[in-house]
């Protein structure tokens, strides 16, 4: 009995958020059915029928209801505002610590290197914190570039090490490579995804 209470309800629910669509919501939600719970998208039909969008189930087979399916992108659409919003701080927050790893090695080889290397990479490292946490905070993509333009002086800091040492395991070639390339993407994505 109790099945069958929270199947009316949850069609009740369905039935009142599709009333509450305009015309044109209803159509992008009957052209994406197939992404919805089946109770939704049968109240989004039944919705569609008793406002003549449609005139029965056998419409939606039309060109004018088939999904489209999405190109492949390098930077996908997220429409949800509040996933654009998760996906913008999942990515402050990934930037945020690619700035901890220089502070890591300075702090490690603190002994090894001289003072005014130490210093430097300590340096860099916070700057590249501080606009990472700027960035956060204001979700102003502007903090991005800054990290972008930052990135050229430690990828040249990054291949003079690599020079200077004459034994380099792949690693050491590939993690700053790969790093690299996740930094450019991520703060293009931050750049589509700016209002």
């Amino acid at each position: 009995m109790k099945e069958n209470s929270n199947t009316e309800n949850q069609s009740e629910h369905f039935r009142e958020v599709m009333r509450r669509h305009s015309d044109d919501e209803l159509v992008k939600v009957l052209k994406k059915r197939k992404h919805y719970q089946p109770e939704a998208a049968r109240q989004a039909v039944e919705e569609a029928v008793s406002r003549g969008i449609i005139n029965s189930e056998q419409d939606l087979y039309s060109e004018k209801f088939t999904e489209i399916s999405p190109k492949t992108k390098l930077f996908p659409e997220i429409e949800n505002p509040v996933a654009r919003k998760k996906v913008r701080r999942s990515i402050s927050r990934s930037l945020l610590l690619v700035g901890v790893i220089p502070l890591v090695w300075c702090i490690a080889r603190w002994n090894f290197n001289t003072l005014p290397v130490s210093l430097m990479v300590l340096s860099y490292s916070l700057l590249w914190i501080g606009l990472s946490v700027g960035l956060s905070i204001t979700k102003n993509v502007r903090f991005a570039y800054g990290l972008l333009f930052l990135l050229v002086p430690g990828l040249i800091f990054l291949v003079r090490m690599m020079l200077l040492n004459r034994f380099l395991l792949a690693y050491e070639i590939v993690v700053p490579v790969v790093l690299t390339f996740l930094i450019l993407y991520g703060v293009g994505y931050l750049h589509k995804l700016k209002d």
